[in-house]
């Protein structure tokens, strides 16, 4: 029996926390804790030398007077025609109409599991003109590239930008087990007297506990198989249908490596549509 003495002494302790109603509760609290404790195990903030050993085009990727070490279009022409470009606020422009950066390959070091994600803040003239896209591929041996279960068929990942707070972003990608990646930022503007910038730019990675999602994933009419990746043990799947018609979500399926979700509408039938889905697990 627990009373007061036990929660007043801070005496509680259990090596296993079970729900009759919600099953196995440790990975969830592993997941809580790790994310309560700022649990990005990777971490590498870009530096200048980061954004010189790279493939770039029509990119001007370096140190500036305004924005420190930052990424941005190239401009079209350098009016002054001396100088430092950018030198003297809007005296350069007006930009090229996009232009391509891609990064060197990066090593965490050792095999492991997470959701790469690359953090920046964006200044943009005017939002409506100009659009980042940022994209990553995946590397066991830094030979062979790809986002496939063998990082070999040379097919980037577009990661999904979301909107922490002002100008700060973060896209973040797939779960994935590999060592080397390399993100690529593509930026483009329908007015080229209007920028486009990305400043204070982080690599992030989650390691270890393992938290993935999948947004407007399309349910097919008879259920759709979603591939899991990196898990050593069937993780929690929680899964909310979105849009306007009430749906009813049901997985006929688990294991480490895939999950089978059907979608039901209320008067019972199989229906498909769209759903968010939340994994976590270790």
């Amino acid at each position: 029996m627990i009373d007061g003495g036990n929660i007043y002494a801070h005496s509680i302790t259990a090596d296993a926390f079970i729900s009759t109603l919600y099953g196995d509760l440790n990975q969830a609290m592993n997941y809580v804790k790790t994310v309560l404790s700022a649990g990005d195990e990777y971490n590498h903030n870009i530096t200048a030398g980061d954004l010189a050993a790279v493939d770039f085009s029509d990119i001007d990727a370096i140190t500036h007077f305004d924005y420190g070490i930052s990424i941005r279009i190239a401009t079209a022409t350098e009016w002054d025609d001396v100088g430092a470009v950018w030198d003297t606020g809007t005296w350069d422009e007006p930009t090229d109409a996009s232009g391509n950066w891609t990064s060197g390959s990066m090593d965490i070091g050792g095999f492991a599991t997470l959701q790469i994600a690359l953090r920046f803040i964006a200044f943009e003239e005017i939002s409506a003109s100009t659009t980042p896209t940022i994209t990553a591929i995946f590397s066991s041996d830094n030979v062979n590239w790809g986002t496939n279960e063998n990082l070999n068929d040379n097919v980037w990942e577009t990661l999904v930008i979301s909107n922490i707070t002002g100008d700060i972003y973060k896209a973040t990608g797939k779960l994935r087990t590999f060592r080397y990646f390399k993100i690529k930022v593509s930026l483009a503007t329908t007015n080229t007297s209007d920028r486009i910038i990305l400043y204070t730019i982080t690599y992030l990675g989650n390691v270890v506990t393992l938290f993935g999602r999948e947004v407007n994933e399309t349910i097919a009419v008879g259920g759709t198989v979603v591939t899991l990746r990196g898990f050593t043990e069937t993780p929690a799947v929680t899964v909310t249908p979105v849009g306007a018609v009430p749906l009813v979500p049901l997985i006929t399926a688990q294991s480490i490596n895939e999950v089978t979700i059907k979608l039901y509408n209320l008067a019972g039938n199989d229906v498909g549509g769209q759903c968010n889905i939340t994994i976590i697990g270790t």
